[in-house]
């Protein structure tokens, strides 16, 4: 192969593993990460004084599509905007679209936005993330020609997101949050989540049987050994389970992974007991030899019987 041709390929194989490949942005204050394409370079060192990052992508015509992520300077909840809040905000709503975007396990709100720039239409796509330190922009700026690219970055932006988020706020004004979790942290999560869960169903099924059937307790013995067993080491498990995961991933919620370890044990003591009733029982029980003959009624021999 000559050595013009050897290197197209290598400049192909280079430029295909760059469109591919994506940069990690991880912001330590307030605490978030993102992907962005790595067909975006910088945008440069002269950015605003809240915009922590910016990013462009060359387009024809000397046009960008651009990325900006920005500090909002305090904390914002997560309720859907209206037109008044705008106004409210001194923001006319003129030209403005307010859309409610999923993102993990809520909505953000999604400004658009249409600004006459020379003879051309831009549009901007502002995401405003409310994170629990103080909230966030991401917006993606670019001709209104690139809509549905614009808003297809977006959506693979914030698809990246990990950080932790306002999901909500109580009653007594206090908010409450919510985060991704990691892959790891969540297939812990799910697996203690389902021993405990059919560990506790176990022992609830069990104390209805129990109740309706207390009359006959005695002779479901066996079947209740077993289903102490169920129950027991569901729970049981599904404590030790949580107490990694809160040890693990820092979570607090040791207390309630003790609770349910020390609720196992007491249900397993219970399955122990109950086994060795089971066992007394029937090393007590008679043999069949050995039980008493039935009677024989007068005026009928042996051989009538």
């Amino acid at each position: 192969m000559k050595r013009s041709g050897l290197l197209l390929i290598l400049a192909v194989l280079a430029a295909t593993a760059g469109a591919a490949s994506a940069r990690q942005i991880e912001h330590a204050s307030p605490d978030f990460k993102l992907v962005i394409p790595d067909t975006f370079a910088d945008f440069g060192d002269a950015l605003p004084a809240r915009v922590f990052y910016a990013f462009k992508r060359p387009l024809e015509n000397e046009q960008s599509i651009v990325i900006s992520i920005e500090d909002l300077g305090g904390r914002i909840g997560p309720e859907r905007l209206s037109a008044k809040d705008l106004r409210a905000a001194g923001v006319d709503p003129t030209g403005i679209n307010l859309e409610y975007w999923p993102l993990q396990r809520m909505h953000v709100n999604v400004i658009i936005a249409h600004h006459p720039l020379g003879d051309m239409d831009v549009m901007t796509l502002g995401a405003q993330l409310p994170l629990t330190a103080r909230g966030i922009q991401v917006t993606v700026a670019a001709p209104q020609a690139y809509e549905a690219e614009a808003r297809s970055l977006l959506e693979g932006i914030l698809g990246s997101f990990d950080g932790e988020l306002i999901a909500g706020q109580l009653p007594d004004g206090q908010y409450f949050t919510m985060r991704r979790m990691p892959t790891g942290e969540r297939i812990v999560t799910l697996a203690w989540s389902i021993t405990g869960i059919v560990g506790w169903v176990a022992l609830l099924s069990y104390a209805v049987l129990r109740l309706a059937l207390i009359s006959r307790a005695d002779r479901l013995l066996r079947m209740r050994k077993h289903w102490l067993a169920i129950a027991g080491l569901g729970i049981f498990l599904g404590g030790v389970g949580r107490a990694i995961a809160s040890i693990t991933f820092h979570k607090a919620d040791v207390v309630t992974a003790i609770i349910n370890v020390a609720i196992g044990l007491l249900v397993i003591n219970a399955h122990l007991r109950l086994a060795r009733r089971v066992k007394a029982e029937a090393v007590a029980a008679p043999a069949p030899e050995d039980a008493e003959p039935l009677p024989v009624e007068a005026g009928t021999s042996s051989g009538d019987v």
